[in-house]
Order: C-alpha cells, then structure tokens, then sequence
C-alpha cells in the first residue's frame, strides 16, 4: 500500500504516514468479523480494484473536485494521480 502511495504520490506524501497505535480503533477492528468474503458483492456484479495504485488515484480524482481540494491535496507534488 505505501509502495502505491508513493508511486502516485509522491514521496513527500508517503513520508507523512505514521504507525501509532490507537485504542478505540483498534476496539472497533477487533469486532470486525473474521473469514468475511466479497460473494455477495461478486453475485451483484461487483468487480474489485485491480491495484492499490488505482484505488488512490480515484481518492486524488475525487477530492480534486471537493470544494476543500487545496487543503485535502495538501503535499501532493502536482502528479496527476
């Protein structure tokens, strides 16, 4: 994941990434059911992102059109993601 953010990124953007441990989220993780499949979705036609690259790109596409998209984009070295 951080390999792809950095790839569409930029560097800069992936050094801003943190690893800290956070109680409440890890409660809300630790209730999250185990063995959960994609059959459902798969069944209704839909299709999975092919890469982590891809999925950051559409979040960079998105916010490009928010109002906030200076502040959001904040750091992003002007790729076109």
């Amino acid at each position: 994941m951080l390999a792809a953010l950095q790839e569409v990124a930029g560097k800069e953007v992936r050094d801003l990434v943190r690893f800290e441990h956070d109680q409440r989220i890890g409660a809300i993780v630790a209730n999250w059911p185990g063995g959960a499949t994609a059959r459902r979705a798969t069944n209704l036609g839909l299709k999975p992102d092919s890469s982590f690259a891809d999925i950051i790109r559409q979040y960079i596409a998105n916010c490009r059109l928010g109002v906030n998209a200076e502040v959001t984009l904040k750091g992003l070295d002007g790729r076109s993601g």
